[in-house]
Formats: C-alpha cells, structure tokens, sequence
C-alpha cells in the first residue's frame, strides 16, 4: 500500500487492517516537513493506536554541524522517533528518505522492534548549519498485541505534498 501526501499537506499517515501473513514489515517514505524557519524536521511513529508512554527509542545522526554524531533517547516515550526530513529553510522540493523495517510485527509473544535508516540533504545552510543529516533511529513498543495499524506524524508541521510512505510486507 502507497500513501502520497495531496496538496494542503497531512498531518498524519495511516495504515490501517495490517494482515498477519508476514514476517517483518518494511515501509520506505520520502517525505518533507514545513517547519520554520529552519532546515530540519522529524517524525515519529506509534502502533494500534497506543499515545500512551509505552515506547523507548534511541536515535545517532551526524549532521554539518561541529561535535557530532548527536544522539537523541527516551526510555518512555509516547512514540518512536522514525526519521529526520528537510523543513521549510531547506531547498524548495528537496526530500528526506527513510527505510523502516518493523521487526516480527504479528507476534503475539514478544514486544515489538523498529529500527530506521534515514537522512537528507537539503542543499542549504540554515539554522544551527544543519543542512544535511544521516541518522540510525530504533526503538521499542512495549506490547505483545500484534501491530494492526500504524501512524506516522510529523514532530513540527504538515507532510508536505508530494511526500509518500509505502508498506511492504517481507516474508
């Protein structure tokens, strides 16, 4: 299944009625934010729903900036931290990609796992320098229920038009 973002931009993706016949998903986005004034965005994720503090993540990403690579973590979090994209400072129409695999998603006898490789380049200088970025983002829910749905949300703004999230199932 294939999301893309209309114009007027979303503030959220949805993949509802997941089926249980794989092993692992994978959903590969090319996405941009519109936050302002600055070059960088990011989103996170939740399963079936759940805002409650029942997730931990833990990102490193190394950017233009001097002193890195950065780190970012939470041990109960209400979310996973998914991925950096451009922000509105960022060259007009430049995107940020992302592979998320999401690790033996219907079983029912563990929590579940996440893990994200993403970055972009947004051609540009901006606030804090931070004009590209590389990031290794992974995390946890803390529930054995099988993952029947799963939302994507931009941390500061919109998707922007044209951004696109697609699920696949890995066998």
């Amino acid at each position: 299944a294939t999301v893309t973002v209309p114009s007027g931009g979303a503030a959220s993706i949805d993949f509802a009625g997941i089926p249980s016949g794989y092993k692992h998903l994978q959903v590969r986005v090319l996405a941009r934010g519109a936050r302002t004034p600055v070059t960088y965005d990011n989103f996170i994720i939740r399963f079936n729903s759940d805002t409650g503090n029942s997730y931990s993540y833990h990102a490193i990403y190394g950017d233009a900036r001097a002193g890195g690579p950065f780190t970012d973590n939470s041990t109960s979090a209400s979310f996973i931290s998914a991925g950096n994209i451009p922000g509105a400072a960022s060259l007009a129409n430049s995107f940020g990609v992302a592979v998320i695999e999401i690790l033996d998603y219907a079983d029912i006898s563990k929590n579940k796992t996440m893990r994200s490789l993403n970055g972009y380049d947004s051609n540009t200088t901006g606030y804090n320098n931070t004009f590209s970025t590389i990031a290794l983002n992974s995390g946890a829910w803390y529930n054995t229920a099988a993952i029947t749905s799963i939302t994507f949300i931009p941390s500061n703004s919109p998707f922007q038009e044209f951004s696109s999230f697609a699920l696949y199932g890995v066998k």
